[in-house]
């Protein structure tokens, strides 16, 4: 297993379910997508993760949300530790020269006031940071963080935009954006998702089970390809349609041209 930070573009999608067969995940494949995002805090999550990664998939983690909890600053460090557990026991290498980004969900805050998310936030990112692995946070709805504050984070290096109306990151940007969400493959609900370089150059740095381009890569390139074949195909039959117009332009051409020179 290696890190791998997913390129610009890269099309993933971020889910809660779990208990997933292969054969599902080849569906992804089918529609281009290079990555999936995986919630630590659901059960069975770490056969998905196995799966995912045996079909080519990049995999990264979060961690969603729970209302009750943050209000309490001590359960920062507890929830953080939950999460680094899972990606410890799935193979995620802890302290590479890319470390892998562990995603915090920050939404549905309770009313929390900011002064306290920010520092349960901080908490947060600390244990992950010092387990070996980037702290990032997918902002939500319902959080109270201000960009700028989002930005002012010491422990957080990579920022998610949901598909709701969240303050921009100054300074940094997002790396991830979240587009259509709640969206149904074969029956489980996903959000889609595209990466690109933040600011400051960050992308967002998941898993892959090898080294090289993933199977999701190599399928989006087939079909890049065979998209450029379709079009070079339906260019040439059109080249071929110009040619027999032009031609059987010429020739009315030529026939009038001779009507008139009779005449």
């Amino acid at each position: 297993m290696i890190t791998y930070a997913l390129p610009p573009g890269t099309k993933a999608v971020d889910l809660s379910s779990t208990g997933h067969a292969a054969t599902w995940y080849q569906a992804l494949l089918a529609q281009g997508i290079a990555a999936v995002f995986l919630d630590a805090a659901t059960p069975g999550v770490l056969a998905d993760i196995a799966t995912a990664l045996s079909m080519g998939l990049a995999v990264g983690l979060f961690q969603g949300y729970y209302t009750p909890a943050w209000a309490v600053p001590s359960t920062a460090a507890q929830r953080a530790a939950a999460i680094v557990a899972i990606a410890q026991q799935a193979g995620f290498p802890a302290h590479a020269t890319v470390p892998v980004t562990l995603w915090l969900d920050l939404e549905a805050c309770g009313g929390v006031p900011a002064t306290t998310i920010y520092a349960w936030v901080t908490n947060w990112g600390q244990v992950v940071q010092a387990a070996g692995y980037q702290a990032g946070v997918y902002v939500g709805a319902g959080q109270p963080l201000s960009g700028a504050q989002l930005y002012a984070l010491p422990t957080i290096t990579a920022y998610w935009r949901s598909a709701s109306q969240v303050p921009d990151v100054p300074t940094r940007g997002y790396q991830l954006v979240q587009g259509v969400w709640n969206q149904s493959v074969d029956g489980v609900a996903v959000d889609y998702d595209t990466v690109q370089a933040d600011a400051k150059g960050g992308l967002p740095v998941c898993v892959s089970a090898s080294v090289g381009p993933t199977a999701a890569a190599w399928a989006h390139l087939q079909q890049d390809v065979t998209t450029l074949s379709e079009r070079l195909t339906a260019t040439t039959h059109d080249l071929a349609a110009l040619k027999t117009a032009q031609a059987e332009q010429a020739a009315l051409i030529a026939a009038i041209k001779a009507v008139f020179q009779k005449e």
